[in-house]
């Protein structure tokens, strides 16, 4: 049961992870559109 908690813990941590690059990537793209 414990190592099925781990399991999820890893998984939201590569989620959010994913999530911030993603949130990075639009914010930067943003920026350089105002720039523009």
């Amino acid at each position: 049961m414990e190592s099925e908690n781990i399991l999820e813990a890893k998984q939201v941590s590569v989620a959010f992870r994913i999530a911030g690059k993603f949130q990075k990537a639009i914010y930067d793209i943003d920026l350089s559109l105002r720039r523009g």
